[in-house]
Protein backbone atom coordinates (compact mmCIF):
# COMPACT_ATOMS: atom_id res chain seq x y z
CA UNK A 1 0.00 0.00 0.00
CA UNK A 2 2.75 2.27 0.61
CA UNK A 3 4.71 1.91 -2.42
CA UNK A 4 1.23 2.36 -4.51
CA UNK A 5 0.16 5.30 -2.85
CA UNK A 6 3.79 7.07 -3.33
CA UNK A 7 3.65 5.65 -6.91
CA UNK A 8 0.27 7.73 -7.09
CA UNK A 9 1.71 11.12 -6.09
CA UNK A 10 4.90 10.91 -8.55
CA UNK A 11 2.85 10.01 -11.50
CA UNK A 12 0.18 13.28 -10.13
CA UNK A 13 2.79 15.93 -10.18
CA UNK A 14 2.00 19.18 -8.63
CA UNK A 15 1.72 22.31 -10.98
CA UNK A 16 0.33 24.53 -8.33
CA UNK A 17 4.12 26.33 -7.92
CA UNK A 18 3.98 29.25 -11.00
CA UNK A 19 7.30 30.76 -10.11
CA UNK A 20 10.01 30.61 -7.22
CA UNK A 21 13.22 32.34 -7.07
CA UNK A 22 16.00 30.99 -4.56
CA UNK A 23 19.85 31.28 -4.14
CA UNK A 24 21.60 27.73 -5.27
CA UNK A 25 24.86 27.15 -4.46
CA UNK A 26 26.88 24.32 -5.67
CA UNK A 27 30.42 22.58 -4.84
CA UNK A 28 32.26 20.43 -6.59
CA UNK A 29 35.21 18.73 -5.29
CA UNK A 30 37.53 15.86 -7.16
CA UNK A 31 40.55 15.01 -5.24
CA UNK A 32 43.93 12.73 -7.11
CA UNK A 33 45.61 9.88 -4.54
CA UNK A 34 48.17 7.81 -6.00
CA UNK A 35 49.62 5.29 -3.42
CA UNK A 36 50.38 7.61 -0.57
CA UNK A 37 50.28 10.75 -2.16
CA UNK A 38 47.15 12.70 -1.73
CA UNK A 39 46.42 16.14 -3.24
CA UNK A 40 43.01 18.26 -4.21
CA UNK A 41 43.10 18.06 -7.90
CA UNK A 42 40.26 20.41 -8.74
CA UNK A 43 37.66 22.79 -6.86
CA UNK A 44 35.01 24.57 -8.59
CA UNK A 45 32.31 26.78 -6.47
CA UNK A 46 29.46 28.88 -8.15
CA UNK A 47 26.63 30.92 -6.44
CA UNK A 48 23.80 31.90 -7.86
CA UNK A 49 20.01 33.37 -7.84
CA UNK A 50 17.40 31.91 -9.66
CA UNK A 51 14.16 33.61 -10.97
CA UNK A 52 12.03 30.22 -12.61
CA UNK A 53 8.37 30.68 -14.09
CA UNK A 54 6.69 27.98 -15.12
CA UNK A 55 5.59 30.06 -18.68
CA UNK A 56 8.72 32.00 -19.40
CA UNK A 57 12.39 31.25 -19.20
CA UNK A 58 14.84 30.80 -16.41
CA UNK A 59 16.94 33.51 -15.35
CA UNK A 60 20.10 33.12 -13.40
CA UNK A 61 22.25 35.55 -12.12
CA UNK A 62 25.84 34.20 -11.02
CA UNK A 63 26.73 35.89 -7.66
CA UNK A 64 30.19 34.38 -7.51
CA UNK A 65 32.45 31.45 -8.98
CA UNK A 66 35.60 30.17 -8.83
CA UNK A 67 37.40 27.24 -9.70
CA UNK A 68 41.07 26.02 -8.19
CA UNK A 69 43.58 23.88 -10.01
CA UNK A 70 46.47 23.39 -7.24
CA UNK A 71 48.68 21.23 -8.87
CA UNK A 72 48.37 23.28 -12.64
CA UNK A 73 47.18 27.31 -11.82
CA UNK A 74 48.90 29.47 -9.14
CA UNK A 75 45.43 31.14 -7.75
CA UNK A 76 41.37 30.64 -8.55
CA UNK A 77 40.01 31.64 -11.69
CA UNK A 78 36.62 32.64 -12.69
CA UNK A 79 35.39 29.40 -14.29
CA UNK A 80 35.04 29.76 -18.27
CA UNK A 81 31.91 28.69 -20.21
CA UNK A 82 29.53 28.80 -17.06
CA UNK A 83 26.20 29.55 -19.51
CA UNK A 84 26.68 25.67 -20.43
CA UNK A 85 27.09 24.16 -16.76
CA UNK A 86 24.42 26.07 -15.03
CA UNK A 87 20.71 25.20 -16.51
CA UNK A 88 21.06 22.06 -14.20
CA UNK A 89 20.86 24.45 -10.75
CA UNK A 90 17.11 25.55 -12.23
CA UNK A 91 14.53 22.68 -11.45
CA UNK A 92 10.83 22.20 -12.36
CA UNK A 93 8.93 21.48 -9.17
CA UNK A 94 7.11 18.68 -11.49
CA UNK A 95 10.13 16.95 -12.31
CA UNK A 96 9.96 13.41 -11.61
CA UNK A 97 13.53 12.28 -11.86
CA UNK A 98 15.17 10.77 -9.52
CA UNK A 99 18.34 13.21 -8.77
CA UNK A 100 18.23 17.02 -9.66
CA UNK A 101 20.16 17.55 -12.62
CA UNK A 102 21.46 14.29 -13.05
CA UNK A 103 23.08 13.90 -16.70
CA UNK A 104 21.12 10.98 -17.83
CA UNK A 105 17.85 10.97 -15.70
CA UNK A 106 17.15 7.54 -17.13
CA UNK A 107 20.53 6.35 -16.19
CA UNK A 108 19.12 5.10 -12.75
CA UNK A 109 15.95 3.23 -12.46
CA UNK A 110 13.69 4.76 -10.32
CA UNK A 111 11.88 2.98 -7.67
CA UNK A 112 8.46 4.34 -8.26
CA UNK A 113 8.11 3.77 -11.99
CA UNK A 114 5.56 1.62 -13.13
CA UNK A 115 7.58 -1.42 -13.11
CA UNK A 116 9.69 -0.82 -10.10
CA UNK A 117 8.75 -4.33 -8.80
CA UNK A 118 10.76 -5.80 -11.44
CA UNK A 119 14.08 -4.22 -10.27
CA UNK A 120 13.53 -3.91 -6.70
CA UNK A 121 11.86 -5.00 -3.65
CA UNK A 122 10.47 -3.03 -0.56
CA UNK A 123 9.73 -2.91 2.87
CA UNK A 124 8.33 -0.38 5.52
CA UNK A 125 10.78 0.93 7.78
CA UNK A 126 10.81 3.12 10.95
CA UNK A 127 8.30 6.58 11.35
CA UNK A 128 9.68 9.60 12.62
CA UNK A 129 7.49 12.91 13.66
CA UNK A 130 8.72 16.30 12.58
CA UNK A 131 7.29 19.33 14.66
CA UNK A 132 6.56 22.91 12.59
CA UNK A 133 6.79 25.92 13.91
CA UNK A 134 2.80 26.80 13.59
CA UNK A 135 2.75 23.76 16.23
CA UNK A 136 1.40 20.79 13.09
CA UNK A 137 3.11 17.63 13.09
CA UNK A 138 4.20 15.50 9.96
CA UNK A 139 4.91 12.10 10.35
CA UNK A 140 7.64 10.61 8.25
CA UNK A 141 7.30 7.11 7.22
CA UNK A 142 10.35 5.01 5.99
CA UNK A 143 10.29 3.24 2.36
CA UNK A 144 12.93 0.68 2.42
CA UNK A 145 14.43 -0.03 -0.99
CA UNK A 146 16.43 -3.60 -2.28
CA UNK A 147 17.52 -4.00 -5.73
CA UNK A 148 16.97 -7.23 -7.09
CA UNK A 149 20.67 -7.79 -8.60
CA UNK A 150 23.79 -5.73 -8.47
CA UNK A 151 23.64 -3.25 -10.73
CA UNK A 152 25.00 0.34 -11.56
CA UNK A 153 21.18 1.27 -12.69
CA UNK A 154 19.77 0.33 -9.25
CA UNK A 155 20.06 1.92 -5.68
CA UNK A 156 19.43 0.28 -2.48
CA UNK A 157 18.77 2.64 0.49
CA UNK A 158 15.42 4.33 1.56
CA UNK A 159 13.01 7.06 0.99
CA UNK A 160 11.38 8.60 3.67
CA UNK A 161 7.57 9.90 2.69
CA UNK A 162 5.48 12.45 3.76
CA UNK A 163 2.68 10.33 5.54
CA UNK A 164 -0.27 12.14 4.22
CA UNK A 165 0.47 13.25 1.32
CA UNK A 166 3.44 10.35 -0.02
CA UNK A 167 5.49 12.97 -1.06
CA UNK A 168 9.29 11.90 -0.63
CA UNK A 169 10.76 14.25 2.00
CA UNK A 170 14.23 12.74 2.21
CA UNK A 171 16.20 10.02 0.06
CA UNK A 172 19.53 8.40 1.15
CA UNK A 173 21.02 5.52 -1.00
CA UNK A 174 23.99 4.49 -2.75
CA UNK A 175 24.51 2.80 -6.48
CA UNK A 176 23.85 -1.00 -6.48
CA UNK A 177 27.18 -1.42 -8.29
CA UNK A 178 30.13 0.09 -9.65
CA UNK A 179 30.23 1.88 -12.86
CA UNK A 180 32.88 -0.06 -15.59
CA UNK A 181 33.41 2.54 -18.76
CA UNK A 182 33.80 -0.68 -20.91
CA UNK A 183 30.80 -2.78 -19.62
CA UNK A 184 28.67 -0.20 -19.01
CA UNK A 185 28.45 2.13 -21.75
CA UNK A 186 25.86 2.34 -24.70
CA UNK A 187 29.08 2.52 -27.60
CA UNK A 188 30.82 -0.50 -27.31
CA UNK A 189 34.28 1.50 -28.69
CA UNK A 190 34.38 3.52 -25.95
CA UNK A 191 37.27 2.37 -25.12
CA UNK A 192 39.08 1.82 -27.84
CA UNK A 193 40.99 5.09 -27.80
CA UNK A 194 41.61 4.72 -24.93
CA UNK A 195 45.58 4.36 -23.47
CA UNK A 196 45.68 0.93 -22.04
CA UNK A 197 47.95 2.83 -19.17
CA UNK A 198 44.69 4.30 -18.46
CA UNK A 199 42.05 1.50 -17.73
CA UNK A 200 40.41 -0.02 -16.36
CA UNK A 201 38.32 3.15 -15.97
CA UNK A 202 35.72 2.02 -12.81
CA UNK A 203 33.68 4.52 -10.79
CA UNK A 204 31.61 3.98 -7.60
CA UNK A 205 28.91 6.62 -5.70
CA UNK A 206 29.46 5.74 -2.23
CA UNK A 207 26.44 7.77 -0.80
CA UNK A 208 23.69 9.78 -2.33
CA UNK A 209 21.58 12.38 -0.11
CA UNK A 210 18.76 14.64 -1.20
CA UNK A 211 16.95 16.24 1.24
CA UNK A 212 13.57 18.85 0.45
CA UNK A 213 12.64 21.69 3.13
CA UNK A 214 8.65 22.28 3.61
CA UNK A 215 8.75 25.76 2.11
CA UNK A 216 5.74 28.25 3.49
CA UNK A 217 4.11 25.06 5.20
CA UNK A 218 2.59 23.56 2.07
CA UNK A 219 5.34 22.72 -0.57
CA UNK A 220 8.28 19.94 -0.37
CA UNK A 221 11.29 21.49 -2.53
CA UNK A 222 14.98 20.44 -2.74
CA UNK A 223 17.30 22.32 0.43
CA UNK A 224 20.62 20.00 -0.40
CA UNK A 225 21.95 17.17 -2.90
CA UNK A 226 25.11 15.83 -2.15
CA UNK A 227 26.83 12.51 -2.73
CA UNK A 228 30.43 11.10 -2.97
CA UNK A 229 32.36 8.51 -4.33
CA UNK A 230 35.64 7.62 -5.58
CA UNK A 231 37.23 6.99 -9.78
CA UNK A 232 39.74 4.85 -11.15
CA UNK A 233 42.19 5.33 -13.74
CA UNK A 234 44.46 2.73 -14.31
CA UNK A 235 46.03 0.82 -11.73
CA UNK A 236 47.75 3.39 -9.76
CA UNK A 237 45.47 6.74 -9.37
CA UNK A 238 42.40 6.82 -7.53
CA UNK A 239 39.90 10.16 -7.38
CA UNK A 240 37.49 10.70 -4.84
CA UNK A 241 34.85 13.35 -5.55
CA UNK A 242 32.45 14.91 -3.63
CA UNK A 243 29.17 16.81 -4.82
CA UNK A 244 27.35 19.18 -2.96
CA UNK A 245 24.29 21.38 -3.92
CA UNK A 246 22.34 23.73 -1.31
CA UNK A 247 18.81 26.20 -2.17
CA UNK A 248 17.60 28.60 0.36
CA UNK A 249 15.82 31.26 0.36
CA UNK A 250 12.80 30.53 -1.10
CA UNK A 251 10.08 33.03 -2.55
CA UNK A 252 7.18 30.82 -4.25
CA UNK A 253 4.59 32.21 -6.03
CA UNK A 254 1.30 29.51 -6.71
CA UNK A 255 -1.83 29.07 -7.33
CA UNK A 256 -4.92 27.05 -4.98
CA UNK A 257 -4.32 23.56 -6.10
CA UNK A 258 -6.31 21.88 -8.47
CA UNK A 259 -6.49 18.39 -9.92
CA UNK A 260 -2.98 17.80 -11.37
CA UNK A 261 -2.78 16.21 -14.75
CA UNK A 262 -0.93 12.74 -15.05
CA UNK A 263 2.36 12.50 -16.30
CA UNK A 264 3.14 9.53 -18.64
CA UNK A 265 5.71 7.24 -16.96
CA UNK A 266 9.19 8.36 -16.30
CA UNK A 267 8.36 11.45 -17.73
CA UNK A 268 11.43 14.41 -16.42
CA UNK A 269 8.10 17.14 -16.47
CA UNK A 270 6.40 19.59 -19.13
CA UNK A 271 9.68 21.93 -20.00
CA UNK A 272 12.68 20.66 -18.28
CA UNK A 273 14.89 23.83 -17.57
CA UNK A 274 17.94 22.37 -19.25
CA UNK A 275 15.60 21.95 -22.69
CA UNK A 276 13.98 25.76 -22.58
CA UNK A 277 16.91 27.74 -19.81
CA UNK A 278 17.80 31.15 -21.31
CA UNK A 279 20.43 32.09 -18.48
CA UNK A 280 21.81 36.18 -18.47
CA UNK A 281 25.03 35.92 -16.38
CA UNK A 282 25.46 39.50 -15.44
CA UNK A 283 28.56 39.40 -13.43
CA UNK A 284 30.93 36.80 -11.85
CA UNK A 285 33.60 37.69 -8.98
CA UNK A 286 36.13 35.15 -8.09
CA UNK A 287 38.06 34.98 -4.69
CA UNK A 288 40.46 37.77 -5.32
CA UNK A 289 38.03 40.44 -6.59
CA UNK A 290 38.27 40.00 -9.82
CA UNK A 291 35.38 40.98 -12.60
CA UNK A 292 34.03 39.87 -15.40
CA UNK A 293 30.62 40.64 -16.97
CA UNK A 294 29.61 38.09 -19.23
CA UNK A 295 27.19 37.86 -23.00
CA UNK A 296 24.11 36.23 -22.60
CA UNK A 297 24.21 32.19 -23.35
CA UNK A 298 22.28 29.22 -22.24
CA UNK A 299 19.85 27.14 -24.36
CA UNK A 300 17.50 28.11 -26.57
CA UNK A 301 14.32 30.25 -25.20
Amino acid sequence: ELVQRAKERRRLADFSIRAYQAIAEERITLGLRVRRWDRLFYRREVATRIAWEREGPVRIEVLGAREAVPLFLPRPRVPEALAGDLPHLAFDPADQRLLIGWTDPSFVRHPLAPDGEAHYRFASGGTTTIRLPDGRTVRLRELRIRPRRNDVHLIRGSFWLDADSHAVVQAVFRLAGDYDLERDTDDPDAGDEIPRVLKPIRARVDHVAIEYGLQDLGWWLPRVVTFEGWAQVGRLATLPFRYERRYSRYEVTATPTSPHPPLAADSAGPGAPGDRCRITILRTISADGEVRVQTRGGGPP
